[in-house]
């Protein structure tokens, strides 16, 4: 019985996303938003089914799905800011959850991570801090330290402990990067073509990628 619970909500989990992917590479966004809130509780419920689960994870998934409800009107500004708020929540749940998984730091892994991470975070704040509002400046550098922040402890525990699992989190890490400055350029600067496609195909990615690692690790 477990087993059928475990493959009905990853069916239903690839369902939703395959909807919200075809609905947003078509611009059709009824159906992508009839998909999307129902991402982030079928990644829940595939947590609690598959054993005991880790509640600062599920609390970030649950975090993603706010946010996920609020940016479906992003273009008003409480939504967006709630949705960011929403997700910087969920990446502090996540960092905690990856830095008890660490048992140690080495120098040159520290080092390294944090040059890089802040090399391409700073590259990525000054090709839009010229299309950021003065008021959506500080929220938007906070926002950034919180995805450096997650990549780093993630490149910490790929050094500490370097399983596949743990490049599987890296990789949804910086994705979750990727997404974000995909969705921050299309609101600030212009949009790319297909560009809702590319913010949710990074973002399930990533989700889907922390949430193995929870699992599996």
């Amino acid at each position: 019985m477990a087993v059928f619970w475990k493959l009905l909500l990853l069916a239903l989990f690839v369902a939703a996303a395959a909807v919200n992917l075809i609905g947003n590479y078509r611009n059709n966004r009824r159906m992508a938003a009839a998909a999307k809130p129902l991402l982030m509780p079928l990644l829940v419920g595939l947590s609690f089914a598959a054993g005991t689960p880790d509640l600062l994870v599920v609390t970030g998934l649950a975090c993603g799905f706010l946010g996920d409800v609020l940016l479906l009107w992003q273009e008003k500004k409480f939504c967006f800011m709630g949705g960011l708020l929403a997700f910087l929540a969920g990446h502090v749940c996540y960092c905690i959850a990856i830095c008890r998984q660490i048992g140690g730091y080495t120098a040159w892994g520290w080092i390294a991570a944090m040059l890089i991470l802040l090399s391409v975070a700073t590259a990525a704040y000054f090709s839009l801090q010229a299309k950021v509002p003065g008021d959506m400046k500080l929220p938007v550098i906070v926002y950034l330290l919180a995805l450096v922040a997650l990549s780093f402890m993630s490149a910490n525990l790929l050094v500490w402990k370097p399983t596949i699992i743990s490049f599987v989190l890296l990789f949804g890490s910086l994705s979750f990067f990727a997404s974000d400055y995909i969705l921050a350029r299309g609101k600030f600067d212009r949009e790319t073509p297909h560009h809702q496609f590319w913010v949710m195909l990074t973002y399930i990615a990533a989700q889907s990628a922390i949430g193995a690692w929870a699992l599996f690790r």
